[in-house]
């Protein structure tokens, strides 16, 4: 029995190529996911038979599985009309992050998210996801500079460190940012809010 979570990845070649080295023998393939949907629009059927069982956002969130949410859009003066999709690691599309950063670049974006933050969840536990390291760092050093508990790490923080900032947020920090970190598999219950600044297409 083979299970593969975040199973949406699995069009990937990568996964493609150690699915079928390990079914060559026979066995039952499970896969599971949260993502509703891939942006690229690939259909799972190329891997898997059936879907066994599926429930939308909607059900899981009326059914107490998933958080409420509230969402609020803050719109920055940056155009994205030029932003095209692109292919990703995981045989997906997205935005490309590079360009993201250009377009936003220029923009004053730390000022106007900041701004909206301390509009809307300036009482909250706040997650932020940003479209590279660098910026993910320039909006924490931009908060602090306005009186803001703000702290990013990235990939290359030291692992001990890494920690004790991840620890101390909710305490030491009421935000916490960084760039395709924090994502599948980090349980932070402290948090209660997330500012999503990073383009992505995936739903």
């Amino acid at each position: 029995l083979i299970i593969i979570d975040e199973s949406h990845r699995s069009l990937a070649r990568s996964y493609r190529g150690v699915i079928e080295e390990l079914m060559k023998p026979g066995g039952a393939l499970l896969g599971v996911t949260a993502t509703p949907k891939r942006a690229d629009g690939s259909a799972l059927s190329q891997v898997y038979q059936e879907i066994v069982f599926q429930m939308s956002l909607s059900d899981a969130i009326e059914q107490g599985w998933l958080s409420h949410l509230v969402c609020k859009r803050i719109k920055l003066k940056a155009n994205f009309d030029q932003l095209k999709l692109k292919g990703t690691t995981d045989g997906g599309r997205d935005f490309d992050a590079t360009e993201v950063c250009t377009i936003l670049d220029g923009e004053d974006w730390e000022r106007t998210i900041t701004d909206a933050w301390i509009e809307n969840a300036k009482d909250r536990k706040t997650i932020g996801f940003l479209p590279s390291v660098a910026f993910a760092y320039r909006l924490a050093e931009h908060m602090r500079s306005r009186g803001i508990s703000a702290i990013a790490i990235d990939a290359k923080t030291d692992k001990f460190d890494r920690r004790k900032i991840i620890a101390g947020f909710g305490t030491e920090y009421q935000v916490l940012l960084n760039c395709a970190l924090l994502v599948e598999g980090v349980d932070l219950p402290v948090a209660d809010c997330c500012l999503s600044a990073a383009m992505t297409a995936s739903l």
